[in-house]
């Protein structure tokens, strides 16, 4: 298991998926297989019903695009993203 990011906001990757821990909720875990894409985001994220934010201010560095969810994207603000893109997209296989 490797783990990313704040100690407030702890990511960890494991050979199946992302668990991604914010705040008092429970964690959100994505298998690698659900996961349709993984890239940096630059612009701000509005509240929808198909979307998951976990960013504490400012707008998330980072989006993943989720296969049969109850939401499509979810949208974190992470210290290193580029580190943690580059984990997940060698852990699928694809770019």
């Amino acid at each position: 298991m490797v783990n990313f990011d704040k100690k407030y906001f702890p990511i960890s990757l494991t050979k199946d998926k992302p668990i991604i821990r914010y705040g008092l909720y429970n964690p959100l875990e994505i298998p690698f297989e659900a996961i349709e894409f993984i890239n940096q985001n630059t612009k701000r994220v509005f509240r929808k019903n198909n979307i998951k934010r976990f960013n504490y201010a400012g707008n998330p560095n980072v989006v993943i695009g989720i296969r049969n969810a109850d939401y499509q994207k979810v949208y974190l603000g992470l210290d290193d993203p580029q580190k943690f893109i580059d984990s997940v997209t060698n852990q699928i296989g694809y770019r």
